[in-house]
């Protein structure tokens, strides 16, 4: 005779791919998730800082498309910084043998700290990449206001979350992530409808928001757990167990135990910083060519040249 029984689920799931240990359910703390966190933290504080640079002394900044675009990079690089230091300060307590602690002011709740700073810079960052995009299409500055306001509420509930359910913390944020480079980029795309001379920095915005989007959806549709119903055939004799035949079934198959979408989708935002910022800096660059145009033929009309000495 023969019988089938199932393998305990703690043993099925040592099968499939899981993106968490023991005692850290639900939270990735991968070296791959918060080195890729790190470098956003570098490609944006970079990008912040070389586009003050190229821009930062032409007078007023107030909601103009350097200006947002470098507090963008600022604020998502300490956003992802800040994640790259809970997570890595996570890792640091599986390696010594603890479990994460999700109440405040208790033993191995240090990572909560910058968790919920980087929870509550997040839904600004992705505010200010709206506006990016708002910027560059020359809309009214009061969009760039409203997507400020939006972003700011955003923050408020995720830093609410992470006092009082952690857990779901940093769920809304990824959807208005989303929202905001679809939005951002939906901008641009209309701009370029009438928008020729700057058609290289247009493709080059739409292309950036493009890849924000992709990875977003990467971390969306991607569980965070891929389980595996595992049988295992055990034929009996009168000797006892004769042979074992395991019969594995993947219920996601199109994700191999190695994929993580996280450092995927870290990847793909510093790439679209990047990109981003190369766009913005060629459409800024030559706003302030026609700026200094305008300028000259204003000099030029007020005081044109005299002949003969007149």
């Amino acid at each position: 005779m023969s019988a089938v029984a199932p393998i305990d689920p703690a043993d099925a799931m040592d099968h499939g791919r899981r993106l968490f240990e023991e005692g850290f359910e639900g939270w990735d703390i991968s070296p791959g998730t918060y080195g890729t966190s790190y470098i956003i933290m570098f490609v944006g504080i970079m990008c912040a800082m070389l586009m003050w640079r190229q821009f930062g002394q032409s007078g007023n900044w107030q909601e103009t498309l350097p200006l947002t675009f470098a507090t963008f990079c600022l604020l998502a690089g300490l956003c992802f910084g800040f994640t790259g230091i809970a997570v890595h300060i996570l890792a640091t307590y599986e390696e010594q043998g603890h479990r994460m602690s999700r109440v405040w002011f208790t033993s191995h709740s240090m990572w909560l700290l910058p968790w919920t700073l980087a929870m509550a810079l997040g839904p600004l960052a992705s505010a200010c990449s709206l506006g990016t995009g708002f910027a560059y299409s020359g809309v009214s500055p009061a969009f760039i206001r409203a997507a400020k306001a939006m972003g700011l509420l955003i923050s408020v509930w995720e830093v609410f979350m992470c006092f009082f359910h952690v857990d779901a913390s940093g769920a809304v944020s990824v959807y208005w992530g989303l929202a905001a480079a679809v939005g951002g980029s939906l901008a641009i795309f209309i701009k370029g409808c009438n928008d020729v001379p700057t058609r290289t920095a247009l493709a080059l915005c739409f292309f950036g928001f493009s890849i924000q989007i992709m990875g977003y959806f990467l971390v969306i549709i991607s569980p965070l757990v891929c389980a595996t119903s595992v049988h295992t055939g055990v034929v009996h004799t009168e000797t006892g167990p004769l042979y074992i035949k395991p019969h594995v079934h993947n219920t996601c198959f199109l994700y191999p135990n190695s994929f993580n979408q996280n450092a995927i989708f870290h990847l793909c935002y510093a790439v679209s910083i990047i990109v981003l910022y190369s766009g913005v800096s060629a459409k800024s660059s030559y706003d302030r060519e026609l700026s200094y145009l305008a300028l000259m033929r204003t000099a030029y009309e007020k005081d044109p040249p005299r002949c003969c000495g007149c």
